[in-house]
C-alpha cells in the first residue's frame, strides 16, 4: 500500500515531461550566462600565436568593438542544442534512481515493521 501511494505520487510529479522541462530552463539559463566566456575561450584558442588577440581583454574588447553585444552570443543555438538533451537525460535518470532509491527504502521499512 505504501509503495502504490509513493510511486503514484511519484509519477503524477515527476517524469519525461517534467525532465525536459526542467533540461530546457537550466540548459538555456547556463548556456546565456557561460557563453560569452566560452566564445572568448574558443577564440584566444584557435588562434595561431597571437595572430588576432594578444590576451583576453583585447579580446573582449574587440569582439565588442566588431559585433557589439549579440556577438557574444554566437554559437548559442548550437550550444543549447548540444547541452538539453544531456541535461534531459541526466535529470530524468537523476528522478529515476532516486525513486528507485525511495521505493528501497520504504520495503525495507516494511519489511522492518513486519
Amino acid at each position: 500500500r505504501v509503495l502504490s501511494d509513493l510511486s503514484s505520487g511519484i509519477n503524477a510529479e515527476y517524469g519525461v515531461p517534467n525532465a525536459c522541462v526542467s533540461a530546457t530552463f537550466s540548459s538555456l539559463s547556463v548556456i546565456l550566462l557561460t557563453n560569452p566566456l566560452d566564445l572568448v575561450c574558443t577564440r584566444m584558442y584557435n588562434q595561431k600565436r597571437n595572430a588576432y588577440y594578444s590576451n583576453v581583454r583585447e579580446c573582449v574588447q574587440l569582439t565588442l568593438e566588431r559585433e557589439g553585444w549579440r556577438g557574444f552570443w554566437k554559437g548559442t543555438t548550437a550550444n543549447f542544442l548540444r547541452t538539453a538533451p544531456h541535461m534531459i537525460i541526466t535529470i530524468y535518470t537523476w528522478d529515476w534512481l532516486r525513486r528507485r532509491g525511495l521505493e528501497l527504502q520504504m520495503m525495507e521499512t516494511d519489511m522492518g515493521d513486519s
